[in-house]
Order: C-alpha cells, then structure tokens, then sequence
C-alpha cells in the first residue's frame, strides 16, 4: 500500500506529542505545545509520494487537511514542522524558521 493512516499505541503516541512539544517549545508557540498534550488522538500518515499518482496524492492530501480542520487539530511531519487546522506551518525544523506568536 503506498498510504496509510493509523493510530498511534499510547508508548508511540506520548514519544510523538515529546517530540511536537520539544519543536514548540524551540520556536516558542507554547499553544501547540499545549494543544498536542490534551490531544486524545494521534494518528500516523504514511504516503511514499512516488507511487501515489497526481490524483491519490490530491484526495491524501485533503484527507489529510480535513482532519485537523474538523477537530481543530494540528499536524506535525518530521523534517518539515508543524501547521495548523488551516494548514498554515506554524512552527519550523531549525532555529532559522522560528514562528511568531
């Protein structure tokens, strides 16, 4: 399968939310922080871009989107940082992408 999604175990969930919060707190946006620890769900997206056609890759992506709007949540990608229920990246790998509150 070249995308998945899933649940996070509670041991996979709490080292995710550890290393979102350690982000926020770098690039001092403590809203994230909080609002990934009272999280109850974390779900894990998996696509291997090459193999995902122009138009899988659309309907992942809104997928994707329509989550975080739904429940006002926030989505992390390792690498690339944190963004909004908007989609707006809030919070930037590297101290030079530091977010404004």
């Amino acid at each position: 399968m070249t995308a998945t999604v899933q649940r996070l175990s509670v041991d996979d969930a709490e080292a995710v939310r550890r290393e979102v919060i350690e982000l926020a707190a770098v690039c001092g946006r403590h809203n994230i922080a909080e609002a990934v620890q009272r999280a109850e769900l974390v779900l894990e997206w998996n696509a291997d871009r090459s193999k995902l056609d122009q138009d899988a890759w659309f309907a992942f992506h809104t997928w994707q989107a329509w989550l975080p709007r739904r429940w006002q949540g926030w989505l992390y990608a390792p690498g690339d940082g944190s963004s909004d229920a908007e989609l707006q990246r809030r919070c930037h790998e590297g101290t030079e992408h530091r977010a404004r509150s």
